[in-house]
């Protein structure tokens, strides 16, 4: 499980948004949920890919999209399980 900005990609939609992509190269499966926010989060500031002092602005965006996410796929769970 490694989410991270070197994994997500964007492809451009001719006509359309362009759309992100993500590709998990080594580990393939199932996990806990929320268990990629960690390694995307993390992992995107530890290889300075993202501004430190916006860490937490990074981290809102993440969950929030994670979130909404899981409610587009039915999921009508605690948002704090996914938190971990």
């Amino acid at each position: 499980h490694d989410a991270f900005r070197r994994n997500l990609l964007t492809r451009d939609r001719p006509g359309e948004e362009p759309e992100t992509v993500a590709i998990d190269w080594q580990i393939v499966g199932t996990g806990a949920i929320g268990e990629e926010l960690a390694p995307l989060v993390g992992v995107s500031l530890q290889f300075f890919e993202f501004d430190i002092d916006r860490a937490a602005d990074l981290d809102e965006a993440a969950f929030g999209a994670y979130l909404q996410g899981l409610e587009d796929a039915g999921w009508s769970g605690d948002p704090r399980a996914v938190r971990l």
